[in-house]
């Protein structure tokens, strides 16, 4: 855990290293805020009722304990609500996926020292490339949906719990780490060999990003924030192997 506040602490720093970060950052966090105004209330109110009303009134008391049966309906309720705030980021994800791309590539360029483009030059190539990132987000998005759901499986068996939340853990870093594996075309076997590089970081750091996915505007606040602290993650790994 230390590695990790070390590892967040060191990602602030870029933003007040460089201040088109910032303005990067921004981008997601307004796209958030304007969906909390006029959809927050669906998403986490009328949308997690029915959810609640479904499973109550799908699963009755009728050959269980009282205990044990809202125990289940509060794990289900519990899950659904994580699942409806990460639908949710991922929707913020998409639309400011070009933003988090740009984003991505300046911090690999100040990580690795290299010459960063003059800003206008950046939103030029954002918009040369804009359909085949929000393309590549929705894809991910499909690909976190089914593991998602085999998450919400796994996680309704009480000693497969922790493989759960686990798998769910490895899927918000890989979902973080993609702006950067997309940037250079990493193979599958690649992008899973990047993970393992550092599986404990990438657990550890992923729990907590997951964690914040639950917490209504932290979540939106969050995106940018985890965009750049893979990003930096990725560009460090990427640089030893330069030296070497």
């Amino acid at each position: 855990m230390g590695q990790f506040i070390s590892s967040f602490s060191e990602t602030l720093a870029l933003f007040k290293r460089d201040k088109v970060l910032i303005l990067f950052a921004l981008v997601p966090i307004l796209i958030g805020l304007v969906l909390y105004y006029f959809f927050g209330h669906w998403f986490f109110v009328d949308l997690l009722a029915y959810g609640r009303s479904w499973i109550e009134n799908y699963f009755s008391t009728s050959g269980w304990t009282k205990f044990f049966y809202y125990m289940f309906v509060g794990l289900l309720v519990i899950c659904f609500y994580f699942i409806v705030s990460w639908f949710f980021v991922m929707v913020v994800s998409i639309l400011a996926s070009p933003f988090n791309d740009l984003m991505s590539g300046r911090i690999e360029s100040l990580v690795l020292e290299k010459k960063i483009d003059p800003i206008g030059e950046q939103l030029s190539h954002l918009f040369s490339k804009l359909l085949f990132t929000v393309f590549n987000e929705i894809k991910k998005l499909l690909l976190i949906i089914v593991f998602s759901t085999l998450a919400w499986v796994l996680s309704l068996i009480p000693l497969l719990t922790p493989i759960s939340f686990l798998l769910s853990a490895i899927l918000m870093a890989s979902s973080y780490l993609d702006y950067s594996w997309s940037r250079h075309n990493l193979r599958p076997s690649r992008c899973i060999g990047d993970l393992k590089s550092q599986f404990m970081m990438h657990s550890a750091s992923g729990f907590v990003f997951f964690a914040l996915v639950a917490i209504p505007v932290v979540n939106v606040i969050s995106l940018p924030i985890a965009v750049a602290y893979y990003s930096r993650l990725f560009s460090l790994r990427l640089k030893t192997e330069v030296k070497a």
